[in-house]
């Protein structure tokens, strides 16, 4: 996966950010450039996309290590490239200033963990849904009780790419469009029926629990 990375463009290579990062958000938010308010307002979420971006450029070679501020400038880039000229200026400016702040920190750790387990090993990255959708602190989400936790161990040990398609079918279900026949056919019975429930969970959860933040 690395020596793929490393044979794009940084450009083409940070466009993949915007994808994982905004399948977490479903179905609050179509999009990741639709969470902006929300990430100028939490500081642990606007920690983990900070984390998340920084690890993927250091994990995956998109640097020359004797000039690590080009970490910064890519990280800057892409949130002017998501989030707009202006926005993505407002929302890393607001990162850089925040990073002495506890919940920032403890975000940005939580979201260079995922992406670095993501990379490694295709596990499903699931922490910025958890602060923005289920509105568990950073610090506690590894509480058992809510569905995307189970869900993420539940898949851990599935074949990557069953595990990619239920992800991907779970996202087609929120956006509208119903169970995928490109997705439902690679999983088996019992595969789809984790998903529906996850789905039945989501829809159970408290009104409180999805107020915009």
């Amino acid at each position: 996966m690395f020596k793929w990375f490393k044979k794009k463009k940084s450009t083409d290579v940070l466009s993949v950010l915007s994808d994982l990062l905004s399948l977490q958000l479903f179905p609050k938010y179509s999009k990741l450039k639709d969470s902006f308010g929300a990430l100028m307002t939490n500081n642990s979420a606007a920690g983990y996309v900070f984390g998340f971006h920084d690890g993927f450029v250091q994990n995956t070679g998109l640097y020359n290590p004797s000039e690590p501020e080009a970490v910064l400038e890519l990280i800057e880039n892409n949130y002017k490239k998501v989030f707009g000229e202006q926005a993505g200026y407002a929302l890393f400016s607001k990162s850089i200033s925040a990073q002495d702040d506890p919940d920032f920190q403890h975000g940005r750790i939580d979201g260079g963990n995922e992406i670095y387990e993501y990379l490694t090993s295709k596990t499903p990255a699931f922490g910025l849904g958890r602060i923005l959708i289920l509105n568990l602190d950073v610090q506690n989400n590894t509480q058992e009780d809510n569905p995307l936790t189970i869900f993420e161990k539940t898949i851990e040990d599935w074949p990557e790419n069953q595990a990619e398609a239920a992800l991907m079918l779970l996202k087609s279900v929120m956006e509208g469009n119903g169970f995928s026949e490109k997705y439902y056919g690679e999983l088996t019975v019992s595969q789809i029926k984790e998903v529906s429930e996850l789905l039945d969970e989501i829809e159970k959860k408290p009104n409180r629990d999805r107020k915009l933040l």
